[in-house]
């Protein structure tokens, strides 16, 4: 390159001139003119064209609705009825009702021989205490034996085996998978008829207890030590605390035990449960039994004194206090299990 003022040549780079010490100018490149590239555009084909025509357009999405609760799901009522067969076949449920049967029915053969339950008793009282036992022998002399065959048998026999008819009808009915509720019905009148007694029996004890501890203190205060006197009348207001407590449960049991019934009856009738059976019942069943478990094992203790005296009431009264046993316990295991099985239908 040259220097434009002198003509002196330069070096690369360089930006005064040696010479002249001149300002290097440089000259600025002319730019050529870019002619503008034309970019090829795709050519679609005919039938990328129709295709796109033949694209519908998208419909605006609808806003999501509220989706409904699924119901849950009925429960099988067609297997009802076989259920219900189930259960009324099933072991505890029969063992409960020949034990309920033979208890009744040796009831009455007992109390049709001449055996007064009450007079066994008070042979039984007088071998675990001579005293208490000539106390109550002496409290049957002034009733007519007649009449106590009679009254026991009206109470606690005609009940029982009308209780006996209701269950194995019932048994029928349910395993022939009828709808009638006949069985049912005669159990619901006779536990009414046993709770009315059931009331009246508790309220005359109680009121002799009352009628007795007024006797007793108009002559007591002249005979007797304060001490006695204060322990007979805590004796009497015990046991009048129990008669009412018992007589509250017993009303309370005999309420749920009607409740019961009505729910078997429409369960049959209808062929759908309106509730289930009471569980109160089930343990008082349950508590029953254990009752007369206690009984049994005390009654072991002095069976050879009954097989001394009377031998024919003595095996009544054990195969009878075996069946009391098992008849409670094992309808208390029922309304168990039957409750367990009607849960999923209401």
């Amino acid at each position: 390159m040259l220097c434009k003022q002198c003509g002196q040549e330069l070096r690369d780079g360089a930006i005064f001139c040696t010479n002249c010490g001149a300002k290097v100018v440089f000259d600025e490149p002319i730019a050529e003119p870019v002619e503008p590239v034309e970019q090829e555009t795709p050519v679609e084909s005919v039938e990328q064209v129709e295709q796109a025509d033949s694209v519908e357009p998208t419909p605006y999405a609808s806003p999501a609705q509220p989706m409904e609760p699924v119901a849950p799901a009925a429960p099988p009522q067609d297997d009802l009825p076989g259920v219900l067969s189930k259960l009324a076949s099933s072991p505890i449920f029969l063992i409960a009702a020949i034990s309920y049967t033979l208890t009744a029915v040796l009831n009455l053969v007992s109390l049709l021989q001449g055996v007064s339950p009450l007079a066994a008793l008070s042979r039984l009282l007088y071998q675990i205490n001579p005293e208490l036992g000539y106390l109550f022998s002496d409290s049957l002399r002034d009733i007519d034996p007649h009449f106590l065959q009679v009254f026991w048998l009206v109470v606690v026999s005609v009940p029982t085996l009308l209780t006996v008819a209701g269950i194995w009808t019932a048994f029928g009915t349910v395993k022939a998978r009828k709808k009638t509720v006949v069985g049912h019905s005669i159990i619901r009148v006779v536990t009414i008829i046993t709770m009315i007694i059931f009331c009246i029996y508790l309220l005359i004890s109680a009121s002799s207890i009352l009628s007795e501890a007024r006797s007793y203190y108009s002559y007591s205060y002249y005979f007797y030590s304060s001490d006695a006197n204060n322990a007979y009348f805590v004796t009497c207001a015990v046991s009048i605390c129990l008669i009412l407590a018992v007589l509250i449960i017993g009303l309370i049991y005999f309420v749920k035990t009607l409740k019961t019934i009505n729910v078997m009856q429409c369960t049959i009738a209808d062929e759908y449960p309106v509730g289930n059976v009471s569980l109160f019942v089930a343990v008082i069943q349950m508590l029953i039994g254990s009752i007369a478990l206690f009984g049994l094992w005390y009654f072991f203790q002095y069976l050879p004194y009954l097989f001394a005296y009377a031998p024919g009431y003595a095996l009544l009264s054990l195969v009878t206090s075996l069946a009391s046993v098992a008849a409670p316990i094992c309808f208390g295991l029922f309304l168990f299990i039957y409750h367990a099985r009607m849960k999923p239908y209401w």
